[in-house]
């Protein structure tokens, strides 16, 4: 059985005693001692159940003796062996050899685990598993045991033969299994597409697509057709378009928002005012990966988007379209460490307004860029409303001399980010980074603490970054700048 699906179907006890909700067969040993085989390949059971046994599938042997069974590139998901055993396959004396296939999700009366989703009914027989993502279970040559991350497991979009394509970048079935053990002339996927797509074929009946055909669809909604694939659409296959010419490719010079197939500035200037709520193009475009080198989209714009399109314009952006997560920068290395430090900052202007500098405590030798995120919290009564954030004219500034900059503020959310177009600069102790002004209420009350809010796994918080996209500079304490505030 080649290019088959099997969804939704229901074995009947009073027929065929409840085996094999999907497919039910058996093979038959001869007289003459030959034995038939069967195999599967490139084929879906889906959401199929047995009263007994085998949920997706039953393979049965009669006659004694040894044979192999084939399945290669096959997904068993979400099938059912109710009062039975292998919810996803269930097979007698003979051992499947099983290659490129996924098995998750599937179900029997002892619950989830590695026997339910392929079972045997004798000692001896395990299946010949490799290059499988195969649910509970650890060990042998490519397996994993990893959620594929479906498009649609639930069902909830009424499309059942979407329900099983992978659905998510991050999914480590793609690119996971191994194309010698691809049947002879088997080209196409289940959806007819190639079977390899960036030289290495998945896990799965489906491949993940990203072919350069013709324009996507309207994706922004601004009523041209002019969009590319967003990393998205492009890695999970879900469009037939054509793929950015680089990821950090975020749109065109002036704010303009179509995609100019190039990277540099413009591209960086998109990441700077999407970061301050003041950029009209597609979010989706301009998330163009993560922090420290990371290539894939983190759901923000920020920092880490302007140095992916200056590192693109430098030729050292490694992240690529076709495939976001497998492949991209090397690990992130720490080239230095500093505690982050706010430091009241009364000002003689106007007895309501209030600050704090922040500062990096440490020397560092390589710096190029930074983000800092605050928070004010605290007081009795009343409330310290931000109202600015500036980088001063300060002979200790972090990049004094050192080159041109770009920096952005998003006073509603306290956050600002700065970066050196090229370059880097060495620091001294206690360099100034930026300064964040408050209204005092006239009715405030208390201590107030202003935080600077920074979490390892929170890329839209405090980070800081070396010479090198992928150069992590540690953050490994904060202190707070501390106000009190009386009313007249």
């Amino acid at each position: 059985m080649t290019l088959c699906k099997f969804i939704d179907n229901v074995a009947d006890p009073l027929l065929v005693d409840g085996f094999g909700g999907g497919v039910w067969t058996v093979m038959f040993r001869g007289a003459m001692g030959g034995a038939n085989s069967i195999a599967i390949n490139n084929c879906l059971f889906g959401r199929n159940t047995a009263k007994t046994d085998g949920g997706g599938l039953h393979i049965g042997i009669w006659g004694g003796g040894l044979t192999l069974p084939s399945l290669a590139d096959n997904t068993f998901s979400d099938n059912t062996a109710t009062n039975g055993s292998g919810g996803g396959i269930y097979h007698t004396e003979i051992r499947p050899v099983l290659r490129n296939c996924i098995l998750w999700g599937n179900t029997d009366s002892g619950g989830t685990d590695a026997s339910s989703q392929i079972h045997s009914n004798a000692p001896g027989f395990s299946p010949d598993a490799k290059y499988t993502d195969w649910q509970g279970h650890i060990g042998g040559t490519g397996n994993i045991n990893a959620d594929p991350l479906f498009e649609d497991p639930t069902g909830s979009n009424g499309n059942p033969d979407d329900d099983f394509r992978i659905g998510d970048p991050l999914s480590l079935v793609i690119d996971a299994g191994d194309n010698i053990a691809i049947p002879p002339g088997l080209n196409e996927d289940l959806d007819g597409s190639p079977r390899i797509v960036n030289a290495i074929v998945d896990m799965g009946a489906h491949e993940v697509q990203c072919l350069d055909v013709t324009d996507c669809a309207d994706l922004d909604a601004n009523g041209i057709t002019d969009d590319v694939c967003t990393w998205w659409e492009c890695a999970a296959g879900a469009c037939n378009g054509i793929p950015k010419v680089y990821p950090s490719d975020m749109g065109s010079a002036l704010g303009a928002c179509p995609l100019d197939t190039f990277c540099g500035l413009p591209d960086s200037l998109h990441a700077l005012t999407c970061f301050q709520a003041t950029n009209p193009c597609d979010k989706i475009n301009i998330d163009a990966g993560g922090a420290l080198g990371a290539c894939a989209p983190d759901g923000f714009c920020n920092l880490a988007d302007a140095l992916h399109a200056l590192t693109c314009f430098q030729g050292t952006n490694t992240c690529t379209c076709a495939r976001p997560l497998m492949g991209g920068p090397p690990e992130p290395s720490v080239v230095g460490v500093t505690e982050l430090v706010a430091v009241p900052a009364p000002f003689s202007v106007s007895a309501d307004i209030n600050g704090v500098r922040i500062f990096a405590k440490d020397p560092l030798v390589h710096f190029r860029a930074y983000q800092l995120h605050v928070e004010v919290s605290g007081g009795l009564v009343g409330q310290f409303e931000l109202v600015d954030i500036t980088i001063e004219d300060r002979a200790d500034y972090v990049f004094a001399g050192a080159g041109e900059t770009l920096d952005a503020f998003n006073v509603t959310k306290g956050q600002m980010i700065n970066m050196m177009i090229d370059g880097d600069a060495a620091t001294g102790q206690m360099a100034y980074l930026a300064t964040f002004t408050y209204r005092v209420s006239s009715d405030a009350v208390g201590t107030f603490v202003v935080d600077i809010l920074h979490d390892e796994a929170n890329q839209d918080q405090t980070f800081l970054v070396g010479a090198e996209q992928t150069d992590k500079i540690e953050v490994v304490a904060t202190t707070p700048g501390v106000m009190s505030a009386s009313s007249p």
